[in-house]
């Protein structure tokens, strides 16, 4: 009989000809050093927050647990020298006795350990909890998510949320305990295994040395050397689980965007191309798993045979005394407990390697991670008009972070593809109250000063050119490879344009043109006070309310409702507001699916979503509304619709498009024209239109 091998044409793993990842990850200290002190420093604030008063409450409920363990394990020691002197001696009645004492020695280990099990998984996830609120806000204010995504400042900062914090909680409380626990086991066996060991007397030379508590001594050797000899060969494995997490969150976002663009792939037939892509993902976390293999295998090879030597050394070690009469069986048997105990105690970091370096590895991914954070929330700080595009609003200075505060959140790739945008939302939160409320706010104008857009160029890195912050002189390569997170200031820029001034008032309709790829859709992002690229000032209304509808709105995952209240709640309109712009805006056929639940991104058409995203501004009311080719998934007379409707229910809102289409300049009295010349940054016109004009191309 013959088998077929189903997987002859699957790569094999080919580990020895791959270069050793840890020689390489060795030399960087941000993936494969103990950062304790800077780990600590992550750390420590829970504890003294409000809600770690109530934390300390259960880690000290924890605490005495683990204690009380302790002592069960001392009980039990001294259970093990009567029980086996009782069958020395062939005591049936004390043999008899000792039984039923370990059954209440063993009831009170399982309540014990049932209780310490319990609260400590709920002190882990109340660390968690506060942990994960903690980190999803410092991502989403000032929107570092934003600005961490356009300089790819870190890799995969959800598995860094979701899973590393999750692990740096777990396993900070288990190694923590554990450690504890040690130290309270040696503090309490210590002196059980001195005074039962004995000294230990032998002749060298004419000479008789005594070594009291020998057995002591004999552990603290044991440990020592075992623990320097695990150190040694498990080190590398930090850098190992630091890649192999990189990687895995690496494969499963590819694998992600392949389900978010089914039907673009399927159209495209690029099912092999998308296979070709995924496997050369999983082929570098095959590699990386050969190597941890390697590595993981000394280890074991290491903690393994440490343990196995550990059960009969102190046997071997007290053997001379009992077979001189020294010690009797039950004698012998408690040195050995109480020498495992003492042993272990001291092999913390032995029996612990595994745990300690999958905690180290996502503890330095946390760090590098609200490395990046900070390093981004300072290069907002730091736009000043010379060095990125400032931001204000009503005058005061509010940097990037001011769109975040003011409302919009919006987030490009470096392409200029949408990554993620709400699509429209209100720019304060008292404006926001006020446009709930039905009250009218506003302000008078927009303005931009001495405004240059610009793009990052990593073509300029190595030439060291202008860069849209100050630090000029170090280019983005060497930030990089110093292990400083990337932002948006510390990259090379391409400026797209001369330097412009622009006012917009209330009711002006302004039409933005110009050649593709000339930097329309980076105005829109400048307006909306998100993108640090380039120079200049940009000042907003303090209490306008500003929307943007970008070319593919943001719909989120839930009720029909949720995606066309976003980011307001759903309860925030009437149910009858909801329906009548879902008519206006020729959605009738979703009139009564409002509290339907879908993946609406996927369920409906571009033209539908397009659609949505005028009934989220007919909701909102906007008094600056800005569209970036909103209706360029839309026939000629529904587009005219829609621009129809918003000059109907919006009269005193200003416009602003960014457009292609011809038809689209008879709702606009103005214009804002790029004429390029090749080479050159492109000069900013602006003008009137007449009644029915079309700006002249660029």
């Amino acid at each position: 009989m013959t088998f077929r091998d189903d997987f002859a044409d699957t790569p094999r793993p080919a580990f020895a000809s791959m270069p050793d990842p840890a020689a390489r990850v060795s030399r960087d200290d941000a993936r494969s050093r103990l950062r304790l002190a800077d780990t600590w420093r992550l750390l420590k604030p829970y504890w003294v927050s409000r809600d770690g008063r109530g934390g300390l409450a259960l880690l000290g409920l924890v605490i005495a647990l683990n204690l009380a363990l302790v002592g069960v394990n001392v009980w039990l020691t001294n259970w093990n020298r009567v029980f086996y002197n009782a069958l020395e001696a062939h005591d049936f009645p004390a043999f008899r006795q000792q039984l039923l004492a370990f059954c209440a020695i063993a009831a009170v280990f399982i309540v014990v350990s049932i209780f310490k099990q319990y609260y400590t998984m709920m002190l882990q996830m109340r660390w968690r909890t506060w942990l994960t609120t903690d980190f999803l806000s410092r991502w989403l204010d000032g929107q570092a998510y934003y600005r961490i995504e356009q300089a790819h400042a870190t890799d995969n900062p959800d598995q860094r949320i979701a899973d590393d914090l999750r692990t740096l909680a777990s396993d900070s409380l288990t190694l923590s305990l554990g450690l504890l626990n040690s130290a309270v086991t040696l503090a309490s066996f210590v002196t059980i295994l001195w005074s039962v060991s004995g000294a230990l007397t032998f002749h060298l030379g004419t000479s008789a040395i005594t070594i009291p508590g020998y057995m002591v001594w004999f552990a603290v050797l044991y440990a020592v050397a075992g623990s320097w000899l695990t150190h040694k060969v498990g080190k590398p494995l930090i850098g190992l689980n630091f890649q192999q997490e990189q990687r895995e969150a690496d494969f499963r976002y590819a694998l992600m965007r392949l389900r978010e663009n089914a039907e673009g792939v399927a159209l495209y037939r690029g099912e092999n191309t998308e296979r070709t892509s995924l496997l050369a993902r999983f082929g570098g976390i095959r590699d990386n798993w050969g190597w941890l293999m390697r590595y993981s295998r000394r280890l074991v090879l290491v903690s393994a045979g440490y343990g196995q030597i550990a059960i009969v050394f102190p046997l071997i070690v007290a053997a001379p005394r009992y077979f001189a009469r020294e010690l009797t069986l039950g004698g012998l048997m408690q040195i050995s407990s109480a020498f495992g105990q003492v042993q272990g105690a001291l092999s913390w970091l032995v029996d612990s390697y595994a745990s300690l370096v999958s905690w180290q590895a996502a503890s330095n991914r946390v760090l590098d991670f609200e490395a990046a954070i900070r390093a981004t929330d300072n290069d907002a700080a730091s736009a000043d008009g010379e060095h990125g595009i400032r931001v204000t609003q009503g005058g005061r200075h509010g940097g990037l972070h001011g769109g975040l505060h003011g409302g919009l959140q919006g987030a490009w790739d470096g392409g200029g593809s949408l990554q993620h945008d709400p699509g429209a939302v209100a720019l304060s939160q008292g404006a926001a109250d006020a446009a709930l409320h039905g009250r009218a706010v506003g302000g008078s104008h927009i303005a931009a000063d001495g405004l240059v857009l610009a793009v990052p160029d990593t073509r300029l890195a190595r030439s060291g050119g202008r860069r849209a912050g100050a630090g000029g002189d170090a280019s983005a390569v060497a930030q990089a490879s110093a292990g400083r997170p990337l932002t948006p200031m510390s990259q090379p820029i391409r400026e797209l344009t001369r330097p412009f001034s622009l006012q917009i008032e209330q009711g002006q309709r302004w039409l933005v043109t110009g050649p593709s790829g000339s930097g329309k859709s980076v105005f829109f992002r400048a307006m909306a006070g998100i993108w640090p690229y380039g120079r200049g000032t940009v000042d907003r209304p303090d209490r306008a309310r500003i929307l943007f509808l970008p070319q593919k709105s943001y719909l989120p995952a839930g009720t029909l409702a949720d995606a066309l209240c976003y980011p307001s709640r759903s309860d925030a309109h009437e149910p009858a507001a909801l329906r009548d712009v879902l008519r206006a805006c020729r959605l009738d056929g979703l009139v009564d699916r409002l509290g339907d639940v879908a993946s609406w991104s996927t369920t409906l058409s571009p033209g539908e979503q397009q659609r949505m995203a005028f009934a989220r501004a007919l909701l909102q009311a906007p008094d600056f509304l800005f569209l970036d080719e909103a209706t360029s998934a839309l026939d000629e007379e529904t587009e005219a619709a829609m621009y129809g409707l918003v000059r109907e229910r919006l009269p005193h809102a200003a416009l602003i498009s960014i457009a292609h289409r011809s038809t689209v300049a008879r709702w606009h009295d103005r214009y804002l024209r790029y004429d390029t010349r090749k080479g050159e940054e492109a000069a900013v016109r602006m003008g009137r239109l007449a009644a029915d004009a079309t700006p002249a191309p660029a």
